[in-house]
């Protein structure tokens, strides 16, 4: 199938859950998080849920498994989690159906072209919960 015909079969509106991984950051304080929320709605997708999570794998995983257990929520954009030091990663990596590699690509190019060298620190894997 050519990329046209994939992008004329692909659901046209997703839903997102932005969970924020940190445990010293609050809803009332995470600005990076109301950024992430917005983008989605810009363009038209869903907001599936928000909320802080403690960085520990077993907190992660939760938030994230019941977030992929809807029917209606096909993305997860993690915010925060991703020192070295940091275990969100392998929290999240087993729980969707489907790796987005080339996505995680893209997101490392652009962030090297932002951040430069630094950007290969970045540890979060891509993912989709549905096909």
């Amino acid at each position: 199938m050519s990329h046209r015909g994939h992008q004329d079969k692909a659901s046209a509106l997703l839903s997102f859950a932005v969970p924020a991984v940190s445990d010293s950051r609050k809803e009332s304080t995470d600005e990076s998080g109301r950024a992430i929320q917005a983008m989605p709605a810009e363009r038209g997708h869903g907001l599936a849920g928000y909320r802080t999570v403690p960085t520990e794998p077993g907190f992660i995983r939760r938030a994230a498994g019941e977030w992929f257990a809807g029917e209606d929520r096909r993305g997860l954009v993690v915010n925060g989690g991703s020192a070295v030091w940091d275990w969100t990663a392998e929290a999240v990596e087993p729980l969707p159906d489907r790796p987005l590699p080339g996505f995680e690509a893209l997101l490392l190019w652009l962030f090297y072209q932002e951040i430069g060298p630094a950007a290969m620190l970045h540890r979060e894997p891509c993912l989709s919960g549905q096909a």
